[in-house]
């Protein structure tokens, strides 16, 4: 599913495996409960934001990449990636934790507040110049 401008309104947010959610440049999908992925999320420009007001957690076991904003916290789970390309910036208003991999190719990863790595699982792993904020 690709949203490219406007925005989508869902109450739950499920990306099954193998399947792919494009938010498009200026393009919001605003989710009112909680959300998981375990196929891939691609943010396709700075401002392209997926939205949850109420404070719920977006669970991945999937990829999230690309250029933009989850105004959620992250459960990042093992099997899961969070990857910041060359050029690119994510930003997650919120914390969260990571038993995953935080893959910073480059990019640049915010968290608003602190997230808490896995010590058993969680792989941050960084190239080049790379920044992250909040871990």
């Amino acid at each position: 599913m690709t949203v490219n401008s406007g925005g989508l309104t869902i109450s739950n947010l499920f990306n099954q495996a193998g399947s792919l959610l494009v938010v498009g440049e200026n393009a919001l999908a605003s989710v009112s409960g909680p959300a998981s992925n375990a196929g891939e999320i691609k943010l396709d420009g700075g401002t392209a934001t997926i939205y949850n007001s109420g404070g719920y957690t977006i669970t991945n076991t999937g990829l999230i990449h690309g250029d933009g904003i989850i105004t959620m916290n992250l459960n990042n789970q093992s099997g899961g990636e969070i990857r910041a390309e060359d050029g690119n910036a994510i930003k997650f208003n919120g914390g969260g934790s990571n038993s995953g991999k935080i893959n910073l190719q480059g990019g640049t990863l915010q968290f608003t507040s602190p997230i808490t790595n896995s010590a058993t699982t969680g792989q941050i792993e960084g190239r080049r110049q790379s920044t992250c904020r909040g871990l």
